[in-house]
């Protein structure tokens, strides 16, 4: 295993991007197992096949955390008795096609974590609470935990940096609670990880495409067929392709006659719960059992845009019965089920 390094700065920021299309990097190794918020394997599969790798697009808190990302550092110096020193090196190894980026290491040999690498996280207080926390089974109590994806970038890191005992992650919670949860190294995982990789790249030179999970892969799918052309599918005779599609058409008529229905029992219930229990003078209710209302009146926001055009998806039920054919050409007797993928 030969790993190769890439210093970078905003000097030569364009050549480390490039360099990270190459590769499987720490961010998208959770996408293997499907374990990643921000892209399947299917979607990483498709970016590495055909070389169009997703833009991500810097949020303000992504720029507020490289900002603040010198006082964590120091923040972490303080908390663990230490002292860290920026990182920024890009490290890969060319056989495996497997690559990391860093954000701070431990560079104290006097200090417990010499050799630990840094992470650091801005995130947001709600958001924490939701994915950071779990709960002993025993007591009860509750501890920081790393959700899966930070877990295995974690390992990742260590995989193209063999020499690191663990990763401090320093999480910034809510702008001002610093959170310290420390990964060590666990090379049975790390292994696993290296076979993955391996599987992984001989289905991208094969062209094998990972399976597909519609109800996961919903969106990337629907997003691959943006175009169409003005031609007729005629399937009125029948068929394999036809049952199958048909099977799913009824379906998506009758998950949508009960969204219809769903809408407007929520519209009414909250109808009733403004007219006859709340009124216009409160924006919270605190009700038993931890339940609590929001009906807080939202600000006129003035907007200007343009709706980009999608894929019509409409399903439409002939109320003719004088045959197919017939049927087929009678356009102005079917009932529109209208959608947008």
């Amino acid at each position: 295993m030969a790993i190769r390094k890439l210093a970078y700065d905003e000097g030569n920021e364009l050549e480390w991007l490039e360099m990270r299309k190459r590769h499987v990097t720490s961010t998208d190794a959770a996408a293997l197992y499907n374990a990643s918020p921000y892209k399947s394997e299917l979607e990483l599969w498709y970016e590495h096949t055909t070389g169009e790798h997703a833009v991500i697009n810097e949020t303000r808190r992504m720029r507020a955390g490289k900002r603040i990302e010198p006082a964590i550092g120091r923040m972490v110096d303080e908390d663990l008795e230490t002292h860290c020193v920026p990182f920024k090196q890009y490290l890969w190894d060319d056989e495996l096609r497997a690559g990391s980026s860093f954000d701070w290491r431990v560079w104290d040999s006097q200090s417990k974590y010499q050799g630990w690498l840094v992470e650091i996280k801005n995130v947001d207080s709600l958001i924490f609470r939701r994915t950071w926390s779990a709960e002993d089974e025993d007591t009860g109590e509750k501890f920081d935990l790393a959700p899966a994806h930070i877990e295995i970038q974690c390992q990742w890191q260590m995989l193209l940096y063999p020499t690191a005992p663990g990763v401090i992650l320093a999480v910034l919670v809510g702008g001002n609670d610093l959170r310290l949860v420390l990964i060590e190294r666990d090379d049975e995982m790390i292994a696993k990880l290296r076979e993955r990789v391996i599987e992984f790249w001989a289905s991208v030179d094969s062209k094998t495409m990972p399976e597909v999970d519609y109800a996961r892969d919903a969106e990337f799918i629907i997003a691959l067929h943006q175009s169409s052309e003005e031609n007729v599918l005629n399937l009125a005779e029948g068929g394999d392709t036809a049952a199958a599609l048909l099977e799913l058409v009824i379906e998506y008529k009758n998950i949508t006659a009960k969204g219809t229905e769903i809408d407007a029992r929520k519209k009414a219930i909250k109808a009733e719960a403004l007219d006859m229990h709340i009124g216009d003078e409160v924006q919270k209710v605190a009700l038993p059992d931890g339940f609590s209302i929001s009906c807080k009146m939202g600000r006129d926001v003035p907007m200007e845009f343009v709706r980009k055009g999608s894929r019509g998806f409409r399903v439409n039920k002939s109320n003719a019965v004088r045959g197919k054919k017939k049927a087929a050409k009678k356009a102005g007797g079917y009932e529109p089920y209208e959608a947008n993928r």
